[in-house]
């Protein structure tokens, strides 16, 4: 089956921000979550997956996330991709052009086995929106 395609317009508030601050912290069920806070005080959350306690499937990860605060960044694009016919299951991906190009940075979904999942979880806060409403109530 041929994956469905969006070109995530509805992320394109995105696209021209840079990272700034990269912070680490426990999420949900023990996972990582990244809190990285964009120039404007935009905020991308990502939390890793939680897989198996036995075993390593569905265990997502990055690698050197923090290295992106240190280095001259910039969102480029945004990528949706629907992986069924029904626009239910989807993967969100984020472009960013960086100054160091030594910089790699490494994930890993820990799908695995595909019985525990994987991928990670994003979630996207405008803070300057946020301030604002509250300020006006």
């Amino acid at each position: 089956m041929k994956n469905n395609h969006c070109d995530g317009n509805e992320f394109d508030f995105l696209i021209g921000k840079s990272i700034i601050k990269v912070e680490e912290k426990r999420g949900s069920y023990n996972t990582d979550l990244f809190i990285l806070t964009c120039n404007d005080n935009t905020v991308i959350e990502v939390e890793t997956n939680n897989g198996c306690g036995g075993c390593g499937n569905g265990w997502s990860s990055f690698d050197d996330l923090k290295k992106l605060e240190n280095n001259h960044n910039v969102i480029t694009n945004i990528k949706c991709e629907y992986n069924n016919k029904w626009c239910e299951d989807y993967s969100f991906k984020l472009f960013i052009y960086y100054q160091d190009d030594m910089l790699t940075l490494e994930g890993d979904d820990g799908y695995g086995n595909g019985y525990y999942g994987g991928g990670f979880y994003v979630t996207i806060k405008n803070v300057s929106e946020l301030e604002k409403r509250d300020k006006d109530e």
